[in-house]
Order: C-alpha cells, then sequence, then structure tokens
C-alpha cells in the first residue's frame, strides 16, 4: 500500500496555512523482500526482524531555510504572540510537517514586518485592510493581497514525495518582498493620476507654485514615490487655497504686492469660523492639506473632495471677517462688438440670480466672472460670491450670430471614449463649457438630438435640455465591444498562473486552471476589445489575456 500526500490552503485566523492530504493506493511491488524467520531453539514462537528506513531530506532543507533567514537579517524576527524567534523556530523542526508549519509562519512574519515599514504604521487594522483588499498586480487578479501570501507559502512548501533538498526559499522570499513592495507603490502611482486628472479636468496644470515659474502640473508629473507625491499635493493645494482667498476677497490677481501682502495678513488671523476659533487660518488650512494626504487607512483619498473642503472654509473664514460688506456687480453685454452695462449691488455671501438678456438676431453664448467662463440654465446664473469693501465684480455675457450649426432630433445612446472623461457645455456651439461636470470614460449616456456643422458632419449631441457633449468625446458603440480574427500560431506564456477564461470578454474564470510560465500553446483567433488586441482562444471556450503571453516567432509543435 503506498502513501500519497498532498497539500491544500486553508484560511486559519488571519493567515492563509497549508495542509497534508493523505491517500492510500494499493499496488503489487515489483520485488518483495520478506523478514527473515527463525525457529528458536526452545519453544515454538518465531523471532521477526524488519528495518525501517527513515528520510531525512527536510533536514536540508531545514538548513536551507535557516541559511536563507541568516541572509536576509529575519533570523530574530518573532512572531506576533510568540517569545521564540524564526531562527530558533526552525531549529526546533523535527520533520516536514512541522518545517512546513515553520515556513508559514516565516512568511507570515516576513510578511508583517515588511507592510509595517512600508505602510509606515504598526496599526493591525490598517494591515489588515490591506490584506485583505484585490491584488493590484495583473498577474494575481481576483486574488487578494492575503491569497497572494499563500500562494507564495504553497510555493516552498515540501511535499512527501520530496527526498531532495531541492527547496529555494531565498527565491520565494526574494519575490515575495518585490510583490509587497509593487502592491503597496501602486497607491501612490494612482494617486499621481488622479491627481493629474484632477488638474486637468479644472485647467490648473499651468498655475505656478513658485516665484522659478515651476508649475502644478509639471510637480506632479515628477513624482516618483510616495513622498514626492505628498509634496506635490501640499504645493498645489497651497495654491489652489490662496488663489481661492484671492477671489474671495475680490482681488483680479496675486502677483501684486498689494494683494499678497493682504492675503498673507488674512493667513495669519485667528479664524472666526465655528469649531475653528483659536486658530490662524493658515493653521487650519494646513492641517487640511496634511490631513488630505493618503494614509494607510485611507490610501487613495479623492483630490476633488478635499480641494472642495478647502474652498468651503475660505469662504466662510472670509465671510465671518465681512459679514455685512456690499460690492458693485457690473454686467456687460457683449452684443457683437456692442457693450451695454447693467450694474446692481449684492452683499457679500448673498445668492442673487443674474440673467442674460434679449438681443435681435443674437444668442446666448456665453458667461464669464472676472475672466472665468461659469455655468448657467439658458443664461441665468446665480451669482454669490464672499468678498471684503468696495469690491468691484464684472460680469460679462457674450452674445454671437448663428455659427452654422444645427440640432436635429435623434434618439440613441452614446459611450465616452476620451481617456479623460467628456466635458458638458451649455451652447449648442460647444464654446460655454460647464464648469464641475466632466462625464466618465465608458459609460453610458442617452442622447436626444445630434448637432452638425454647415458640411453636415455630427460635431456633438445633445443629452437633454441645455446639455451638450463633442463628438469626438464619444462613440455610438458600448466601449469594450468584443470582436475575434482567425489567427493560427503559437503563443508562450510569460506570467506565471495565467488564468484561462470561458468567455471571449475574459470575465468568467475557467476554476483551477492557470497556464505555467515558459509553456507555449497553439491558438486559432485573436480576441479585440473595442479594436485593441485583448487576449487569445486556445480552442474552443478556452481564453487567455494577451498581456500574459506573446506571440511565438519559433514555428516549432507547442508542448502543451
Amino acid at each position: 500500500m503506498e502513501r500519497k500526500r498532498h497539500y491544500r490552503m486553508y484560511k486559519s485566523g488571519k493567515h492563509w496555512m497549508t495542509a497534508a492530504v493523505v491517500t492510500m493506493a494499493v499496488g503489487v511491488p515489483l520485488a518483495t523482500q520478506m523478514p527473515a524467520v527463525k525457529a528458536a531453539d526452545t519453544g515454538n514462537q518465531a523471532t521477526v526482524t524488519a528495518v525501517a528506513q527513515q528520510d531525512d531530506s527536510w533536514k536540508a532543507n531545514a538548513q536551507a531555510l535557516k541559511d536563507a533567514l541568516t541572509t536576509g537579517g529575519w533570523s530574530s524576527l518573532k512572531p506576533s504572540g510568540q517569545n521564540t524567534d524564526l531562527g530558533t523556530l526552525v531549529s526546533n523542526a523535527t520533520d516536514k510537517a512541522t518545517l512546513n508549519t515553520s515556513w508559514n509562519t516565516v512568511v507570515q512574519t516576513i510578511s508583517t514586518t515588511t507592510l509595517q515599514k512600508l505602510l509606515g504604521t504598526t496599526d493591525t487594522t490598517a494591515i489588515n485592510k490591506f490584506l485583505s483588499t484585490q491584488s493590484s498586480d495583473g498577474s494575481y487578479q481576483g486574488y487578494t493581497n492575503n491569497q497572494v501570501i499563500a500562494l507564495f507559502v504553497a510555493r516552498s512548501t515540501i511535499g512527501d514525495n520530496q527526498t531532495t533538498p531541492t527547496v529555494s526559499y531565498p527565491s520565494t522570499l526574494n519575490s515575495l518582498i518585490v510583490y509587497l513592495n509593487r502592491a503597496v507603490q501602486v497607491n501612490w502611482q494612482t494617486n499621481k493620476t488622479a491627481l493629474q486628472n484632477y488638474l486637468v479636468n479644472n485647467g490648473l496644470t499651468t498655475v505656478p507654485v513658485d516665484a522659478n515659474g515651476n508649475t502644478i502640473g509639471a510637480t506632479v508629473s515628477a513624482v516618483n514615490d510616495a513622498t514626492s507625491l505628498n509634496n506635490a499635493w501640499a504645493k498645489a493645494a497651497n495654491v489652489i487655497a490662496r488663489d481661492e482667498i484671492r477671489r474671495q476677497l475680490g482681488f483680479p490677481n496675486d502677483t501684486n504686492a498689494t494683494y499678497r501682502k493682504q492675503i498673507d495678513e488674512f493667513l495669519q488671523l485667528v479664524s472666526k469660523v465655528s469649531g475653528y476659533t483659536g486658530r490662524s487660518n493658515i493653521n487650519v488650512l494646513n492641517d487640511k492639506i496634511t490631513n488630505g494626504m493618503p494614509t494607510p487607512t485611507n490610501p487613495t483619498p479623492s483630490f476633488a473632495t478635499l480641494v472642495t473642503s478647502l474652498k468651503n472654509y475660505v469662504t466662510d473664514a472670509v465671510k465671518a471677517e465681512n459679514p455685512t460688506v456690499q460690492a458693485q456687480v457690473v454686467i456687460r453685454d457683449w452684443a457683437n462688438g456692442v457693450i451695454i452695462n447693467r450694474t446692481t449691488t449684492v452683499t457679500s455671501g448673498q445668492t442673487i440670480p443674474l440673467y442674460a438678456a434679449s438681443h435681435d438676431g443674437l444668442g446666448f453664448d456665453s458667461v464669464k466672472i472676472n475672466g472665468v467662463t461659469q455655468s448657467t440654465t439658458n443664461g441665468t446664473l446665480s451669482f454669490s460670491q464672499t468678498f471684503s469693501q468696495n469690491t468691484t465684480y464684472y460680469v460679462d455675457y457674450y452674445f454671437t450670430k448663428s455659427t452654422g450649426y444645427t440640432e436635429e432630433a435623434a434618439q440613441g445612446t452614446v459611450y465616452i471614449k476620451n481617456v479623460n472623461g467628456a466635458a458638458l457645455y451649455s451652447n449648442m456651439n460647444m464654446t460655454a463649457q460647464i464648469t464641475d461636470r466632466n462625464l466618465k470614460q465608458g459609460t453610458a449616456w442617452a442622447s436626444y438630438k445630434k448637432v452638425y456643422d454647415a458640411q453636415g458632419n455630427v460635431v456633438g449631441y445633445n443629452l437633454g435640455g441645455q446639455q451638450y457633449v463633442k463628438a469626438s468625446d464619444v462613440q455610438e458603440t458600448p466601449i469594450g465591444d468584443v470582436t475575434t480574427q482567425t489567427f493560427n500560431g503559437v503563443v508562450s506564456v510569460i506570467n506565471p498562473w495565467t488564468r484561462v477564461y470561458s468567455d471571449s470578454a475574459m470575465t468568467k474564470q475557467i476554476n483551477n486552471w492557470t497556464l505555467d510560465a515558459g509553456t507555449r500553446w497553439q491558438v486559432f483567433q485573436k480576441v479585440f476589445i473595442d479594436g485593441k488586441l485583448a487576449g487569445y482562444n486556445l480552442g474552443g471556450q478556452q481564453f487567455i489575456k494577451a498581456n500574459a503571453v506573446q506571440e511565438s516567432t519559433t514555428p516549432s509543435t507547442p508542448q502543451q
């Protein structure tokens, strides 16, 4: 009878463990050696002598693991809740099973210690949150970080059929450290992209951050780690906060020495905003900026939300300093070259409606406050500012003749294809952008009319009311449309544990089937998603993603 032992992973508390499953197989031996039976000189009992062979090959693997711990500087680490360090734990192993248990503890302890350094915290809640999140590594799609660590445990767990010291502990541990570094660093890369998108969508990339002419956009583009990301966010947030103070105080710029001095003086004032009394405005703003930086408990903050918080505080702080001051609003109608002035008075913090006038032969195009384009509903603008005494605001309404654009009813659906999203406009000419409205890539929207230029080309779509989107930002077919193309060739797998899917969109993974790196496979189709190569068909309903393989230039027969 032959024993075979296989290993399965299971969850024990917060850790993944391996367990041996023993099966029996009955077979006929090629040669049978029976123990010698001799009759004693006296009595009828027989003496049976048998020799048992002991497998000590695990000892070499135990020594290899101890050497790996010493080389990596991990021997003195102590597992959570234990007084024995890792080096001693491995030394105390008595067989393969206890060595495997020690190996599992080694991986869990080294993973925790590494994450504490990378995340900058010993808070178990923050570390467990990271472990329970989905892996950001494309090679481990669908796995949590904790499950990926369990795969590293399984990679160097010794099976019963291993009788030689072939386990490469250093390689597995080094790969584990590389993975954890990459998994943690992806957060700053994600935040960098999010901050860049926010700056682009709000037209802030060219705003200078210092006297040397360096811009916010260039500062964020230079980000290459978590520290430089935090520095870039701090610079961007300070500039945005100062500009909001300038705007709320009614200053036309932040370059005039007098204006800059008054902004600096405002920052040093003690806050009169409820909940912040006793602290200076600059202290409150700095805290908000610092608290808005990514943390282990909030690794990917919303920069739009953070900026809104800064602006709201500035509004409240300026209003608290000047609760009853009034300003003059000069409304100028730019009617085909003719300027018509209207004036009104507004109290700081008050909201008043302003309306576009009617001019024969002209249509409303856009409106600006002190040169900044505003969102409107058919020319109606809600004017609300917080300002200092003797401030004057200029509200410019622009009217134009028809540009030849026409719109016709055409109900349908459009899909946003621009990677930066699609801006909305309040006029058919699509020159008056609606602020703080951006439709995300891949989203679908009902359209009711198509906008044509003088030559009959479709240049935009009406999404309802005075909401237009440019045709260049959308398409009429769904994003992610899947097509296939016949292809007879061979691909080589370059990623370990490459998954196989049962659908051409590669969303349904076939359970317990992965392909090893280095294997070669016959393929019969190429799969394209939205016109881009996305995968290959291995035959029937068996698909693999293109980023996990490469087309082989060798015409030899594939291994599989």
